[in-house]
């Protein structure tokens, strides 16, 4: 069976060296990508923007740039009252896969959904967040996601897609709820061969995350304020210019902001850290939580709790939303 990916801000995963951030969402793609490709019966492509070549074998999968822009010309597309031109559908019309599985409610996700209705491929949509479950999420909707993404086209990509894969029952629950539709209950995978016993002669608070409002970074930097004797260190992708700068601009002595890390240097603040700390309104099964488990790092969460992974096994603590 051939199986594509399309992910196209991913390519950092695969070269850190690569600008750009390295997303949850991402890193869960490529770990898919080499799961499925290590077995006999899979073909894998992995489709990125931004990467230097046209196509190469990375790990037993075939990774291929796409085209940012494309020319394509002809009658516009109407879906549930969603316009898709020729140019948006094009970049996607020439995958040679079975299946294609796209991260997240957005654009490109309603763009390869109905891209896979004009070829002999299906369209699986892997949830993101719980986010992508969203009661706005619905044709007619022209009310903008946090992401600036209308809910009408956003329900395209959930009402159309052929298959869904959710990472939690919660998630499960909200899209059978929401939208009458069945899922399929997928846990993200995460690397454990580089599980350690942590490094005790610098320890930290970690958080990770966006400079977002979803993410909410400031309230880490308000406790690193509260508590100079604390390091701590914030792993922070320039989401929001402004909110990164302000961040670093009143950042305390004892907290370090680092704004993109690689693999290997995740690994080692992970050994280093003492807790995480996550602070986002909401979340879907947050790959940060899956790489302290590996490391034996608790969880101390401010909002989420995702089936339960930190009060009911273990995992950490959360606040119900009480920062004190």
């Amino acid at each position: 069976m051939k199986v594509c990916f399309v992910v196209p801000h991913a390519y950092p995963v695969i070269d850190p060296l690569a600008p750009g951030p390295i997303g949850g969402s991402e890193m869960r793609a490529w770990e898919l990508a080499r799961g499925l490709a290590a077995l006999p019966a899979f073909q894998v492509s992995f489709v990125v923007r931004g990467a230097p070549f046209r196509r190469r074998r990375i790990e037993g999968v075939t990774v291929v740039a796409a085209p940012l822009t494309s020319r394509a010309q002809g009658l516009s597309l109407d879906v549930d009252g969603v316009t898709f031109s020729p140019a948006s559908l094009r970049l996607y019309l020439d995958l040679d896969a079975d299946v294609v599985g796209v991260f997240g409610a957005t654009t490109i996700a309603a763009e390869v959904v109905v891209a896979c209705q004009f070829q002999d491929s299906a369209s699986v949509l892997f949830a993101a967040s719980d986010a992508d479950a969203s009661a706005s999420y619905a044709p007619g909707n022209e009310e903008l996601n946090p992401w600036g993404v209308t809910g009408a086209r956003c329900s395209v990509a959930v009402r159309h897609a052929d298959a869904i894969v959710v990472q939690t029952q919660a998630q499960a629950r909200l899209f059978r709820e929401r939208f009458d539709r069945d899922t399929s209950v997928i846990r993200s995978p995460v690397r454990c061969d580089s599980a350690d016993d942590g490094d005790a002669s610098d320890p930290c608070v970690l958080w990770v995350g966006k400079s977002d409002d979803i993410k909410r970074p400031e309230i880490c930097a308000d406790l690193a304020h509260a508590h100079p004797e604390i390091p701590f260190v914030m792993v922070m992708s320039r989401q929001s210019e402004a909110l990164f700068e302000w961040i670093r601009y009143q950042a305390p002595p004892n907290l370090r902001i680092v704004p993109k890390a690689s693999l290997e240097e995740m690994e080692d603040l992970y050994r280093r850290a003492r807790v995480l700390l996550n602070t986002s309104r909401f979340e879907g099964m947050p790959y940060s939580f899956l790489q302290a488990g590996v490391h034996g790092v608790p969880v101390l969460s401010l909002n989420i709790d995702p089936d339960g992974v930190l009060h009911d096994h273990g995992g950490g603590l959360a606040a119900d939303g009480d920062v004190a």
